[in-house]
């Protein structure tokens, strides 16, 4: 798709026409990834797919001369149908994790059922049919959860089958797909900085590139598409060593079959001996992020003997900077903290960011959040407790550079490209505030695209933490690079258990049976207004609820009142007891909050020296009024 993509956009933004020859291949590869997406995504199998045949092509009457206007429209069609490819790629997985919800869902269900049967005499009995229908239903998850995976590997298999390969040869590779990956990162024959076949020691390497100081920073070793990406691996070793013999200084290391391109970061002489494994990359680095990955060669200070910062000074917040950097001095690229909200994640972050500056292991830095507030927070933060890093808050400004950028994912989104503000090579740490499942599943490609290391922040439980997130952080399941959970930081001091009152009833979570309502409440259940019929009349009182249906009891401005009443008499006051302290309540909707915001203030008004605000996305100014909140004076 990126050679047909950078094709449409030359044939529509350029004045040159397209060659013929050119045209040819372009639709080649076009036909060769439809078959490949008819076969990975039809639900039905498909009849055998005859081969390209480009007199079919040759034959077809000539197509009018378009108009700029009409190439323009076609090649937003193209790219239009680019990104929906993407989106295929990603629906089967997205199924996968509806799927894994809704059993969670059933299983959450059967135990807040068994909670509330501990008051009755069959509690024991009740509790215990419970938990082994939990496991059953647990049981019955990881049993498809094995089935989609093998559906998965089995679609994939098929997919596999009887594909013609992309590319015919390695001519074709080169000058379809590593030719104009090569010029996007600013390398060409014409333009002096790329040489082609260049020889040495009775050798011929596929690619050099030069510096502007005449020494070479990457060796290319090209393979036709349908060979193994590996083929070419020992063969640009031993290229990038003869070099190193003539120039005294051995160049990085890259291998492509065109579409999978390796980059072998072999002699980066991290301390202690390790170096990294070849990792796949998005594109080729420009000559300055070549020239900056071999000026880090050597730079590197022992990370278990740099002095920590005062930043996150607490013993547990060093133990977590110290878990980070024996992980990374160890070769690996990425790690992952689980701690408990409120022990400080943000400043464990800043102190990383700072350790690993000042030992020369990182530059440029992208901290990401999933929301604005969140955001915004951690610029501020940085602002504060590492000012020199210049931190660059993208949703305020896009152009601004620094060395630490903060951003929400959907923000970073848009800037990543080979033609767009930020590229594969422009950062060395990617910081993933709250790196759980969802945002593993949605963001995955971005954290990808970056040739990064990856420090992800959760303050979910290790035990709930999905086992695709450890996956990709390297960690066994269940086994973060850091943990702080909340009965320890409890237990240490640092943060206070919560006190709990459950104000909401067994009607919430289990629905309504009218047979079990006593005679008072059978009574209001009938003077209860149930809506009406299409003729107006009044519905009669149903039999029972589900506790779905309940839900919408929420949105019953006395049921408000009973909720908020509660939450006036039993919350925390001050003010001599005699105002309400600072109160968070959640809601479902934005109506919900609404709705809970009006009943407040007649309940309490202004006057009473309580104030009642909606904080939502869809309020003006949200993060002024997280700011107030926060405000000790207030």
């Amino acid at each position: 798709m990126h050679v047909i993509r950078k094709a449409g956009n030359a044939s529509a933004h350029d004045s040159k026409p397209v060659p013929p020859e050119q045209a040819e291949r372009i639709v080649r590869h076009l036909f060769d990834v439809l078959v490949r997406v008819a076969k990975r995504f039809s639900t039905k199998p498909l009849p055998p797919v005859a081969p390209f045949d480009v007199a079919i092509l040759r034959a077809a009457p000539k197509q009018a001369a378009q108009s700029r206007q009409q190439l323009l429209a076609l090649q937003r069609e193209l790219d239009r149908l680019a990104a929906e490819s993407d989106g295929f790629r990603l629906q089967l997985s997205e199924a996968e994790a509806a799927q894994l919800a809704l059993e969670r869902e059933l299983a959450e269900q059967a135990r807040e059922k068994a909670a509330a049967q501990e008051t009755a005499d069959d509690a024991l009995r009740e509790a215990r049919e419970a938990r082994e229908r939990v496991k059953h239903l647990e049981a019955e998850l990881r049993e498809r959860y094995l089935e989609q995976q093998e559906a998965v590997r089995a679609s994939e298999e098929a997919s596999a089958v009887d594909l013609p390969p992309l590319a015919r040869s390695e001519a074709d590779t080169r000058r379809d797909i590593i030719d104009p990956m090569l010029a996007d990162a600013g390398f060409s024959v014409a333009g002096g900085n790329l040489t082609v076949e260049y020889p040495i020691e009775d050798l011929y390497i596929d690619y050099v590139a030069w510096g502007t100081d005449g020494q070479p920073l990457a060796i290319i070793e090209a393979k036709k598409t349908e060979r193994s990406i590996n083929d070419g691996r020992v063969q640009a070793e031993d290229y990038a060593e003869a070099l190193g013999r003539k120039f005294g200084r051995v160049p990085l290391v890259f291998y492509t079959n065109g579409h999978d391109v390796r980059f072998w970061d072999r002699d980066a002489e991290l301390p202690g001996g390790y170096c990294y494994e070849a990792r796949q990359v998005e594109e080729y680095p420009t000559a300055a992020a070549m020239e900056e990955l071999i000026r880090r060669r050597g730079k590197r200070q022992p990370l278990e003997t740099t002095e920590l910062s005062d930043i996150a000074a607490r013993p547990y917040q060093q133990q977590m900077l110290r878990a980070v950097s024996e992980r990374f001095a160890a070769g690996h690229r990425r790690a992952l903290l689980v701690m408990a909200t409120g022990t400080g994640k943000t400043r464990v972050s800043i102190s990383l960011v700072k350790m690993l500056m000042e030992a020369g292991w990182v530059r440029n830095v992208l901290f990401l959040a999933d929301r604005k507030a969140l955001a915004r927070q951690a610029h501020s933060a940085f602002v504060e407790h590492l000012p020199g890093s210049n931190p660059v808050n993208l949703l305020a400004n896009k152009e601004a550079t620094g060395q630490v950028y903060v951003s929400t994912y959907n923000t970073m989104i848009d800037m990543v490209g080979p033609t767009e503000r930020f590229g594969s090579f422009d950062f060395d740490l990617i910081v993933v505030d709250e790196a759980h499942r969802s945002i593993y599943q949605r963001y995955r490609r971005l954290f990808e695209y970056f040739d990064a290391a990856v420090v992800g922040l959760t303050a979910t439980p290790r035990s709930n933490v999905d086992h695709n997130t450890y996956r990709f952080f390297g960690c066994e399941p269940g086994a973060p690079t850091g943990y702080y959970g909340l009965d320890k930081a409890i237990e240490d001091g640092y943060l206070v258990a919560p006190k709990l009152f459950r104000g909401d009833s067994l009607f919430m979570r289990q629905g309504v049976k009218y047979s079990e309502l006593s005679s008072e409440e059978q009574l209001e259940w009938d003077m209860k207004d149930w809506g009406s019929d299409e003729s107006g009349d009044p519905l009669e009182a149903p039999g029972e609820i589900t506790s779905a249906e309940m839900n919408r009891v929420l949105y019953n401005l006395d049921t408000i009142r009973q909720v908020l009443a509660q939450v006036i008499e039993r919350g925390i006051k001050v003010g001599g007891a005699d105002r309400l302290g600072k109160t968070i309540i959640f809601a479902r909707t934005q109506r919900h909050a609404e709705l809970i915001a009006e009943v407040f203030r007649t309940l309490l008004p202004p006057a009473a020296g309580t104030r009642c605000e909606v904080i939502t996305h869809g309020v003006k100014d949200a993060e002024g009024l997280i700011d107030r909140f926060k405000d000790p004076a207030v």
